[in-house]
């Protein structure tokens, strides 16, 4: 309170000290990594729904998708998931950073036999981790390749399965509506012939196709309606210009049975 406004039970609008507000404002250190400072100031200070608690201690929980949902109604919660991410380079690129004094060089170590899944993995660091645009940071003395998989996850599923549509699309041309998976799920799960798909380049359409591959990877990896919705509304709030719509819990699980029933082979193995 304001001592010069008389504890504030008087206030005095010329109040020099305060301006007739009562009461002085103390600005405190808040630090967002600080899981205990976010709650205060999101649950406690603004009052903000809570949208996630904790499996193991039942208490308020801020993973990304928390803070995407809060985002939507107080915007300051934007600059905390920058920081995230800001934070999450800063840690490890500092780490890099002293590791290579000796030289000026990272010495990683890749391999494609440490993984279970066989994959080309980095360790020591992991280069992997690092994102395109941040990749420009890091110079070798020839070159350095980058390299990816097609739709790896759909082949080793339709070769172990021997399902008969899932191997039709992997022997297919990747670049032609045969070969793609994902416009395979548009047509046959939400009803969007392949000329359509040709034709409509609207954001409308690229949000059916972030919403088709989001329904395929969630649904193969053994994640039920639930697991569904939370995976489609982070892709809708990470991408708001798309419009991506969010299906409650009857239509994630009406659209995951077609799946099933599409990909009968892969989904009775």
């Amino acid at each position: 309170v304001c001592r010069e406004c008389r504890n504030g039970r008087k206030k005095r609008i010329n109040c020099l000290s305060c301006g007739g507000e009562g009461k002085r404002l103390h600005f405190l250190g808040f630090n967002p990594g600080s899981r205990k400072h976010l709650i205060d100031w999101l649950h406690g200070a603004k009052g903000l729904t809570i949208q996630a608690l904790s499996a193991k201690t039942q208490e308020p929980g801020l993973p990304a998708i928390a803070l995407l949902r809060l985002a939507q109604v107080y915007s300051p919660v934007n600059m905390v998931l920058q920081w995230r991410h800001l934070d999450k380079y800063r840690s490890y690129l500092e780490d890099w950073i002293e590791r290579s004094e000796d030289d000026g060089r990272i010495h990683s170590s890749f391999t494609n036999a440490f993984t279970v899944s066989g994959r080309l993995s980095s360790r020591n660091p992991n280069l992997q981790q690092v994102s395109l645009p941040w990749r420009e940071h890091f110079l070798g003395d020839n070159w350095l390749v980058a390299g990816d998989y097609s739709q790896i996850e759909t082949r080793v599923a339709a070769y172990v399965s021997r399902d008969p549509l899932l191997l039709k699309i992997v022997q297919a041309d990747p670049g032609t509506i045969e070969g793609d998976l994902h416009a395979q799920t548009l047509q046959r799960v939400f009803g969007i012939s392949f000329e359509r798909q040709k034709e409509d380049k609207s954001n409308q359409m690229v949000a059916l196709r972030v919403a088709a591959k989001a329904y395929w990877f969630l649904t193969i990896f053994g994640g039920g309606p639930a697991t569904l919705i939370d995976g489609v509304e982070k892709a809708a709030l990470e991408n708001p210009e798309l419009g991506i719509l969010i299906p409650d819990m009857k239509e994630a699980a009406k659209a995951q049975n077609t799946l099933k029933e599409v990909y009968k082979g892969f989904f009775l193995e």
